[in-house]
């Protein structure tokens, strides 16, 4: 036993912890800021969990240190944080946070995991209350256990120019291919994923076995190194020297670590050509052999089934089976790539609209983006930012209320209030919920099913042109079914015809984009006058303004389209003079849309859709106009 104490001690405290050191032999009167950490444990994921509360006590200025359980009256802290594991206690993956009273009512923690992923969640639960309520007092117990089984991100992999899928045409993906292949990424992503419950990770490459795998019946198709377009595809540039035993390597630590962290990757790759179908066979099993920590491999491809899945290979998944009936919901998140983003009540909202019985669980990610570090942040440091850690709050948001869709105003306002101390987190709540509510409205108002067929963020389709008057009139982009929104084109009609509208129309809706800025503009001035603006929550701050300048310029296109559609119906000049006023204001304020980003963001190449470029859609702003005047 004191053999295992002094390794469990030596494995949490060797990987950056620095605790505040107590001398657990001192003699004296007891603070109430000391507090001692009890376990026997030592797997991985409780171990990571320990380091968490471990660094939570060091900021909260707190003594802290680590005993075994067997050491029980070797220390003198007030208080206690015990972790076990006691099978059945909660289902898998779940925790029991117990609390009693100790010596001068000092409170006591037990936190009973039903295995080591669910003490490592109940640990993380520890650390996080610490952080966020004023003393150890304040924490209640709690008893918590998954609402989905499998909560994930998706991930396309930008592994190398030799072989480039649809997300590789962006600027994403060319200044990510170095990343895919940095085990400092992938341990911090991993990290950050446990952070926010996620227990799934799909990899996304159309082929990946020539950099993952070697046969020796097809010595030719491993490649070493990694390229990348330089700038076209049939243009190379070696950006790094990799063996392709070096290459597995790499692969077998990230995946060992993403165990190691609870969460099982799945590997997903596009059906072969039927010249490579032999190659093929070959290299998936080797690469599930290769790779004994990786969950399950799978086929995709635009032609197959409706839920686009063509075959399952299963390695070791427990709720991930070939007869498994439930569906595993991929959550395409293409509309928001840029600024920060952060509606609890939405993402309640869409996951409770999820059928339960019928759903095993979901993975947030992008079809056409690669979320490795953010590129474009001009105030960046040093290494940039993930992207998973510069979008936070939403990846917290999708992945903490996927576990437990409990969590209430009261707790998100306690998270923002540690991540940004100096701000009025009630008015922050506010704010940032009310410009994340514009793109939502947005794409029920002009609504295209093929996620890549536009980017709200620079109200472009592809080509990079932007989406004009003529575009929201266009009956081939209606509301999205069952929003209770009505078209332009179906309102005409209705006002032409004399007939009843049958939804909230266009007016409504521009009208509703047009409260939800001011609200969040009003709301962030408010903020800034009474908060230190570096660092976060100036960047936070101004993406809020920013999203909210986009709600605004929307609210005068519909308003203009509207007046031109109606125009075009009646032959009403006024209506035509009218529009185009609309559209003169939406110029203006994309203008200052513009501004906000510009001085913050480098212009990016998105993989479907072209060159976001806030000055040059602006010029297109003012054609617009023009267009409108003279037709």
């Amino acid at each position: 036993m004191a053999r295992k104490t002094i390794l469990l001690v030596f494995a949490i405290c060797t990987v950056g912890c620095n605790p505040i050191e107590y001398d657990w032999s001192r003699e004296g009167p007891v603070t109430e800021r000391m507090v001692v950490i009890q376990t026997d444990l030592a797997d991985p994921p409780v171990q990571f969990a320990m380091q968490e509360i471990l660094t939570a006590l060091k900021d909260k200025r707190y003594a802290a240190g680590i005993l075994a359980s067997s050491e029980k009256g070797s220390y003198h802290g007030n208080s206690r944080i015990t972790i076990r594991i006691l099978p059945g206690a909660v289902k898998p993956e779940g925790y029991e946070l117990k609390i009693s009273a100790g010596s001068a009512g000092n409170p006591q923690f037990e936190v009973l995991g039903s295995d080591a992923i669910g003490a490592m969640y109940g640990g993380l639960h520890i650390a996080e209350a610490i952080r966020n309520e004023k003393t150890l007092a304040d924490i209640q117990p709690v008893r918590r256990e998954p609402y989905f089984l499998q909560r994930g991100l998706s991930m396309n992999l930008a592994l190398d120019g030799r072989r480039i899928g649809l997300a590789d045409k962006g600027d994403a993906a060319l200044k990510n291919y170095a990343q895919m292949w940095d085990l400092s990424f992938w341990t911090e992503f991993l990290d950050t994923m446990a952070l926010y419950r996620y227990n799934t990770l799909l990899l996304r490459h159309p082929d990946p076995f020539p950099f993952m795998t070697r046969l020796k019946d097809y010595p030719d198709k491993a490649l070493a190194d990694v390229y990348i377009p330089n700038p076209a595809p049939d243009n190379l540039k070696i950006i790094k020297k990799m063996t392709i035993e070096e290459k597995v390597d790499l692969w077998r630590k990230v995946l060992r670590y993403a165990r190691q962290r609870g969460i099982r990757a799945i590997m997903a790759v596009c059906a072969p050509a039927p010249e490579d179908l032999p190659y093929r066979q070959a290299a998936i099993g080797d690469f599930l052999l290769t790779y004994p920590d990786m969950a399950a491999l799978i086929t995709e491809g635009e032609n197959s089934d409706p839920l686009r899945w063509v075959r399952l290979y299963v390695s070791d998944s427990p709720s991930l089976t070939a007869a498994d009936p439930q569906t595993l919901w991929i959550l395409n998140h293409d509309d928001i790539l840029i600024h920060r983003w952060g509606d609890p009540d939405f993402v309640r909202s869409f996951l409770g609209a999820l059928p339960v019985g019928q759903t095993a669980g979901y993975l947030i990610g992008s079809q056409e983006y690669v979320w490795g570090r953010e590129f474009t942040d001009l105030e960046y440091s040093q290494p940039r930012l993930l992207e998973i850690v510069k979008h936070r709050y939403s990846v917290m948001l999708w992945g903490r209320l996927g576990y437990d869709p409990t969590l209430d105003r009261a707790f998100f306002e306690k998270v923002l209030k540690d991540q940004f101390p100096t701000a009025d987190s009630a008015l922050l709540y506010e704010a940032w919920q009310s410009a994340s509510r514009i793109i939502p409205l947005v794409n029920r108002f002009h609504w295209k099913a093929d996620v890549g067929a536009w980017a709200p963020e620079g109200c472009m389709g592809e080509g990079g042109q932007l989406l004009t008057v003529q575009d929201f009139i266009d009956p081939a982009y209606s509301p999205m079914p069952g929003s209770g929104l009505m078209s332009i084109a179906d309102t005409v009609s209705a006002v032409v015809g004399g007939t009843a509208a049958a939804g909230a129309a266009p007016l409504q809706t521009a009208d509703q984009l047009e409260r939800w800025s001011d609200e969040a503009i009003e709301k962030a001035e408010r903020i800034k006058l009474n908060s230190v603006l570096s660092g976060p929550l100036g960047q936070t701050l101004a993406d809020i303004e920013a999203m909210a300048w986009l709600g605004k310029y929307y609210a005068a296109v519909i308003r203009g389209a509207f007046d031109y559609a109606l125009y075009k119906s009646t032959a009403n000049a006024n209506l035509r003079a009218s529009a185009v006023e609309h559209l003169k204001e939406a110029s203006r304020r994309w203008r200052n849309y513009a501004q906000k980003d510009s001085v913050r963001y480098t212009p990016q190449t998105l993989a479907r859709t072209g060159k976001l470029d806030w000055w040059v859609l602006w010029e297109q702003t003012r054609r617009q106009i023009l267009w409108v005047e003279k037709e």
